[in-house]
């Protein structure tokens, strides 16, 4: 399917070498934000548990909350237990996202390492915690709610969390729950284009199945004509670059339809949870605040509490809608 790059996401790419822009030093002025003694977590508050699912390492996270600096942004770590050498996780949140963990529903962020310098993109070292206790301690086999840390599925609760399930499928089955042919999403129904760095992801949603649930999508894009004089004028879906795909319930589907706040584990066609780790699969992050720059040197990235996106790279995305 060929889709012209329409203006509104031709805004969210104009905004990128915005967001590119940093000065050499950035690094330091980036741990500068940080306590001194990184790996202190002394007079943090503990608000979240998560034990692992399975095999998954670390087989523990804590999740405690910090300091508060004057524009009432919050700092908060997590702890993998046992603790690795490199130490511990932080970053800053805004209020928004700080409520959101203090109620313990459902919230998604990004974590840095001590070490970690965020420059033109994230490190290597940088981690995706996602936290989704909002459908309960049930278990869904088709569209299963659980909470991530990288790779590895956690159940969390405040207190001690519920006992973690592995699902006895195998990865034969599990391949089987989904459609014979991974890479065909003509049907579904283009909801976002987002990305970054030269990397486009075009997000889709299927109709509902008879289980009551709704196949989510996440397309690889490349610009039609590249080399021409035409390049970037239109977003061609190239399926085998990659489809990542999810299961999601009613409720799932209308938060991504929503478009403001979003997350779930996506798998390609060799991927399968085994032993509560997601091989070659990734936590897909959307998140559409837009909070004001920090700096006017440097973009939403460089924020002390920034908001952006997340499936493998910073990513931004906007609505899109198919055209014949």
């Amino acid at each position: 399917m060929i889709v012209r790059l329409i203006p509104t996401v031709a805004l969210v790419l104009g905004l990128l070498p915005r967001a590119l822009a940093f000065e050499a030093d950035g690094c330091e002025k980036q741990r500068a934000d940080y306590p001194k003694r990184w790996n202190s977590v002394a007079g943090e508050k503990t608000l979240v548990t998560c034990t692992a699912i399975g095999k998954s390492e670390p087989k523990k996270l804590v999740v405690r909350r910090g300091a508060r600096d004057a524009k009432g942004r919050t700092l908060i770590s997590i702890e993998p237990v046992p603790r690795p050498k490199d130490g511990i996780y932080r970053i800053w949140l805004d209020r928004e996202q700080a409520e959101r963990l203090k109620k313990g529903e459902y919230f998604a962020t990004i974590l840095r390492m001590e070490e970690a310098c965020w420059i033109r993109g994230i490190s290597e070292d940088a981690e995706v915690f996602f936290m989704d206790n909002a459908a309960g301690p049930g278990r869904d086999a088709l569209a299963p709610r659980l909470s991530w840390f990288g790779k590895a599925a956690y159940r969390c609760a405040a207190g001690k969390p519920s006992e973690p399930v592995m699902s006895a499928k195998s990865c034969e089955q599990q391949r089987a729950d989904f459609p014979k042919d991974w890479n065909d999403t003509a049907k579904d129904k283009s909801l976002f284009d987002c990305g970054f760095r030269g990397t486009y992801w075009r997000i889709k949603l299927g109709k509902p199945e008879a289980s009551d649930r709704l196949m989510l999508s996440v397309v690889r894009l490349h610009y039609e004509n590249q080399g021409s004089a035409n390049q970037g004028t239109e977003l061609v879906e190239i399926p085998d670059w990659g489809v990542y795909r999810a299961w999601l319930d009613n409720e799932q589907a209308k938060r991504l339809i929503e478009g403001r706040y979003f997350a779930t584990a996506v798998q390609p066609e060799d991927s399968c949870l085994a032993d509560g780790s997601l091989k070659d699969g990734s936590v897909f992050f959307l998140d559409a605040a837009d909070p004001p720059q920090d700096r006017p040197d440097a973009g939403n990235l460089y924020n002390k509490a920034p908001r952006f996106g997340v499936f493998g790279e910073p990513m931004h995305c906007q609505a899109v809608s198919d055209k014949p």
